[in-house]
């Protein structure tokens, strides 16, 4: 799991028409983790890059198998308890009362959809709807047909998904043991929606609740929400129903750490309720939040802009960025980024002003190539340091080896690659890839 991320980088847009493409953050996530899966809405954000980065560097990066993409029909749990004109088994049983529930799993119709009578097999229709998606790719302004083809294949072939058809049934039975359970982090969820729908401050201890099951699936929720908090049943109704939602959402994310073995992403608001119910656990998917706000501070130490301010400026060089991941020095960066519980801003700005020109002085030297070399070969973390080789090291070579030359990959990439990222002009080639 660690040094793996599966993330969104895009919001829905303002304007309610296709995504806002969040390009600094994903240029970000490609430096800082080992493996980046792209938990992708719809294929939207595939444009998206070729229209800020290029056709090339992307088609690049798709082929090098640097990026995987997890593309799904689920959209989360909702409650179909007072859906009685879209569900005729509901229409039996009638709509149930304000602040009474029915979860349900929804998806992109027609699969496991609250609509009746769709028994299409999920692969199938999981297959259907990658193919709609990827026909979004022949409407990019400046690539040919036939690079949209060869774009198409790229990203099929780095698709990944769930591995079982019973995930989306494994989320809703355990959000309704979290229910009967009466799990602490909907209290929590609570107060976060009623802050969210209402501006009203709550504390979530002060939320009493008791969730009684009527049958197998339909469940009623008696609070003190609407006394307390001066809420109209309705509210409370949705700032419930928000929060159930929430916990959904929570359990889809646990299970995609479990199938891809990696952290996932998260929202601010997700917080509280995550934190509920794992607290070790939150640290990890905590994360990348942290290491991006390192990174931004370092990038400001070497007087760089960020990258969403380089992008919107057309001055990073993605074909670069992708050259330089894989290398030592970005290795050694992201081992050392990971490792940082806190940065120091200042003594990070005196190590990289000083280490540049030691490193040059010292490496050059004899006993500096010897050294280097020894490190290279592991010396730092084996016993024959001790041993006669050691022996003829001084102390101050040892710490070289021990405490110095593991971070000279991290400082050479912060001194001399982070800023050959970025460009003066937008150069990016127009050149078609056949």
């Amino acid at each position: 799991m660690e040094k793996r991320l599966l993330a969104s980088v895009a919001l829905p847009s303002k304007t309610h028409e296709g995504i806002e493409f969040l390009a600094g953050e994903f240029l970000e996530r490609l430096i800082l983790f080992d493996e980046y899966i792209l938990d992708s809405i719809r294929l939207q954000e595939i444009p998206h890059l070729v229209k800020v980065f290029g056709y090339a560097p992307v088609l690049e990066l798709l082929e090098s198998g640097i990026l995987k993409i997890h593309s799904d029909i689920f959209l989360g749990i909702t409650s179909t308890g007072q859906a009685s004109k879209a569900m005729p088994s509901r229409a039996r049983k009638g709509d149930l009362p304000l602040c009474s529930y029915c979860l349900h799993a929804f998806s992109i119709h027609p699969y496991d959809s609250p609509e009746e009578g769709k028994s299409e097999n999920i692969k199938v229709v999981q297959k259907q709807h990658i193919h709609k998606d990827l026909q979004q790719f022949h409407k990019i302004d400046g690539i040919s047909f036939k690079e949209a083809k060869k774009l198409k294949t790229a990203v099929a072939h780095q698709i990944v998904q769930f591995s079982t058809e019973s995930f989306i049934e494994e989320i809703a039975e355990q959000t309704y043991k979290d229910a009967r359970a009466q799990d602490p982090a909907i209290q929590i969820a609570i107060a976060y929606k009623i802050k969210e729908l209402f501006n009203k401050e709550v504390n979530p201890k002060a939320i009493e609740l008791e969730i009684e099951f009527i049958d197998d699936d339909d469940f009623r929720v008696e609070s003190n929400i609407e006394r307390r908090f001066a809420l109209n049943k309705r509210q409370t109704h949705e700032a419930i129903l928000r929060a159930l939602i929430g916990i959904g959402r929570r359990n889809h994310q646990i299970a995609q750490m479990n199938e891809f073995k990696t952290m996932v992403g998260y929202r601010e608001n997700e917080v509280p309720i995550l934190e509920a119910k794992f607290d070790f656990l939150l640290k990890q998917i905590a994360r990348d939040k942290a290491l991006a706000g390192d990174f931004h501070r370092i990038l400001a130490v070497k007087g760089l802009p960020d990258f969403s301010q380089a992008v919107a400026e057309g001055r990073i060089d993605l074909m670069k960025l992708l050259e330089l991941r894989n290398s030592r020095e970005c290795v050694d960066f992201r081992n050392w980024i990971w490792s940082q519980d806190h940065i120091n801003l200042k003594e990070l700005d005196e190590r990289l002003n000083s280490f540049s020109q030691q490193f040059r002085d010292f490496f050059r030297t004899g006993r500096g190539k010897i050294v280097s070399w020894l490190a290279s070969a592991g010396i730092s973390s084996i016993p024959v340091i001790g041993g006669p080789i050691g022996a003829g090291l001084s102390f101050y070579d040892k710490f070289l080896v021990k405490d110095v030359l593991p971070h000279k990959g991290a400082l050479t990439f912060i001194n001399n690659s982070l800023p050959s990222i970025y460009q003066q002009h937008n150069t990016r080639s127009s050149k078609k890839v056949e």
